[in-house]
């Protein structure tokens, strides 16, 4: 066996699709909500020229809406999901565990795989904090996607750890989701979809002192309605017009909710929290902690709360994943940049399976030194998740 096949891979961001879209989320909701949720899609078309709920089972691809950010990559026929990782049996790649166990988990002997419902039943429309203006059709859509995932995934291979999904602009019903879930076995960490307040916002401190209770970091990820939805993050300038445009600005998401955590006091707030920015990228991170450093002593009485520099905060609480993964023409300008980074602390590896531009478990780090690598594909994620990880993987704790 080769020192590769012997390495141990954690994977941060992996993306599961409930089986049958939400035809079948509706089997996990109570009864009021899934009669409000009838009425809501009644209307949707259907491919056999009817309506109702069969127009929404995105799992068979037979309504896809129309979205001016469809990935226009040659091969990809569903949104941004690769048709190679399709199921045997067909329905949309990332809806089948079996398969996700044997496509990723033993093709590439991953010790564990943390669970990022993003788009759950078939897109960020669906879920966007936006599209549920009534606070309870959400949170029974968020409570019904938890269920069904710890339900349906979890037991099927003891790898899959999940991270809850919240309806984040509904901070009471977050913290009471999170603790309905918080004891389950393969429950590591909490999935929290932005909105257009930055996450500095005292709005969020109930969310803060609940995940820092239970010690469950908090993972932002792109969802869908980044630069294109009135409730969603803001993108600088304007409205992206391609695809292409909005992937490429998504940075902008991390380093503005990086800048406010930091500077309106939260880590101050909650000394035991920490982020995780996935997919969001991260070699802007090293230019702006320096000039987030340099500002700050000159106008920290701004921010009495803020008590140490921002570089402190950041190596101590934040963690970044490395999909999509920048590729300088010469690979050493990225390892100079890991470096300023403090990437043996803050970087984890992510594959962002099924997705069109998911990166490779053996290749993608093969430009760093071997003590690196450890650090980037196992040894952070174990430390940032703690016990919830070590419980699924202690051979390698």
């Amino acid at each position: 066996m080769t020192s590769q096949a012997r390495r141990t891979i954690i994977d941060t961001d992996v993306h599961p699709y409930v089986r049958g879209g939400l035809k079948t989320l509706l089997q996990y909701m109570p009864r009021a909500s899934r009669e409000r949720f009838a009425l809501v899609t009644h209307n949707a078309p259907s491919a056999n020229g009817g309506s109702g709920l069969d127009g929404i089972d995105f799992t068979t691809n037979k309504w896809n809406p129309p979205n001016r950010y469809t990935n226009p990559h040659p091969g990809v026929k569903v949104g941004v999901l690769r048709p190679d990782a399709t199921p045997p049996d067909g329905g949309l790649p990332g809806s089948d565990p079996q398969f996700v166990v044997k496509d990723l988990l033993d093709a590439y002997s991953i010790s564990a795989a943390l669970l990022l419902p993003v788009a759950s039943a078939g897109g960020g429309h669906v879920e966007s904090n936006d599209a549920y203006q009534d606070a309870n059709a959400g949170q029974a859509y968020v409570s019904a996607v938890n269920n069904y995932f710890i339900e349906n995934w979890l037991p099927v291979d003891r790898r899959f750890v999940l991270a809850l999904q919240l309806l984040t602009r509904d901070p009471e019903g977050s913290v009471r989701e999170i603790r309905r879930h918080q004891a389950k076995p393969g429950v590591a960490a909490i999935f929290m979809p932005l909105t257009n307040l930055l996450m500095g916002d005292r709005f969020y401190h109930p969310i803060y002192r609940a995940a820092q209770e239970y010690e469950l970091p908090i993972v932002i990820h792109p969802f869908g309605a980044e630069g294109n939805s009135l409730a969603g993050p803001v993108l600088a300038g304007g409205v992206p017009a391609t695809y292409l445009e909005r992937h490429v600005g998504l940075t902008q998401v991390g380093q503005a909710n990086m800048s406010s955590l930091i500077l309106n006091g939260v880590f101050d707030k909650f000394p035991r929290l920490r982020i995780v920015f996935a997919e969001l990228g991260f070699t802007w991170a090293a230019p702006l902690v320096w000039r987030l450093d340099r500002d700050w002593k000159r106008m920290r009485e701004e921010t009495p709360a803020v008590k140490k520099f921002p570089s402190e905060y950041f190596v101590e609480r934040i963690r970044f994943t490395t999909q999509p993964m920048e590729e300088p023409d010469r690979k050493e300008d990225l390892v100079a940049l890991l470096d300023m980074m403090h990437s043996d602390r803050t970087l984890m590896f992510s594959s962002d399976y099924p997705h069109w531009d998911n990166d490779h478990p053996l290749t993608t780090l093969a430009q760093l030194r071997p003590a690196l690598q450890e650090r980037v594909y196992s040894r952070n994620a174990l430390e940032t998740f703690g016990h919830r990880l070590a419980e699924v993987a202690p051979a390698t704790a």
